[in-house]
């Protein structure tokens, strides 16, 4: 009786999972404006973002996608966001902080819808406490669904920098320090054994 239970458990749990798999959502971004050229994300650079959204079910799909910018180091540059699939209601008109994009099919099965859109950088990464983190929110029949939450990358994040000093700068001063100690090893090998000189 246990086993069968277990069975019916197992199927049940199953058939949930395959349900709650039918629309995926993948979020990634690109530095697509660095103002200082150093590969990090600072205050005034530009980061755009593309969500991808693909259907394995079996009945055609419409559905809403929503992306509220919460974390308040991102600043929405209206009229950047492109759906060929869907409404844009939010997004690209002056002074829109959000995006809302209704109506967007996704045919069955594998469907796809793509979503682009650009923010600017308007906290200081230097001295901010976390990351800047941005995730898309999916409405749909079988209930919401989340994106990758993403984090961006900072000039402080120890694990991703390192050092603050750059490759090249590390090369020059490794040179520098290599040519001082060699110098300093020849004045002392000079003053112990002088140069031999013949008496006249």
């Amino acid at each position: 009786m246990k086993m069968y239970l277990y069975i019916l458990i197992i199927c049940l749990s199953g058939a949930n999972y395959a349900q709650s798999q039918e629309i995926f959502s993948e979020q990634v971004w690109e530095l697509t404006e660095d103002i200082n050229r150093d590969g990090w994300v600072d205050q005034g650079d530009i980061v755009s973002f593309e969500v991808k959204v693909t259907h394995n079910g079996e009945a055609t799909q419409s559905i809403s996608i929503e992306n509220l910018l919460e974390d308040d180091g991102l600043e929405l540059i209206s009229g950047s966001v492109k759906s060929p699939n869907g409404t844009t209601l939010k997004g690209n008109k002056e002074g829109d902080a959000s995006i809302l994009i209704e109506d967007v099919t996704l045919s069955a099965p594998w469907g796809y819808a793509t979503v682009t859109f650009s923010a600017k950088v308007i906290s200081d990464t230097e001295i901010a406490l976390a990351p800047i983190s941005n995730h898309t929110s999916l409405i749909t029949s079988i209930g919401p669904i989340t994106s990758n939450s993403i984090s961006l990358p900072r000039r402080t994040d120890y694990s991703l920098s390192q050092s603050r000093f750059s490759y090249p700068a590390v090369a020059i001063l490794g040179i520098i320090l290599f040519s001082a100690a060699a110098l300093a090893y020849y004045l002392r090998r000079a003053k112990r054994y002088p140069p031999y000189q013949a008496a006249l």
